[in-house]
């Protein structure tokens, strides 16, 4: 059985909650086993231009370090 906890969205390099909740539902036993939150217009109006912003930086990276970053985003989302 799993634990119900609320689960921040990552947007635009950070966790983050609003007030939109979304509830996690087992496909399996159809019982919910989490939460997050819901992005809104805002939230993704954030993540796009702050994607913007950094795009030049980020096309620089080399492979590794692009890799480097997403696995540290991945392994914080788990």
């Amino acid at each position: 059985m799993y634990s119900m906890s609320d689960h921040p969205i990552y947007v635009a390099g950070k966790f983050t909650e609003t007030s939109s909740h979304l509830t996690v539902i087992n496909p399996f036993s159809k019982s919910a086993c989490g939460s997050t939150f819901l992005a809104g217009i805002s939230e993704i109006e954030n993540a796009i231009t702050e994607a913007e912003r950094v795009k030049d930086q980020l096309e620089c990276l080399p492979p590794y370090q692009r890799s480097a970053i997403l696995s540290d985003i991945s392994a914080k989302l788990a």
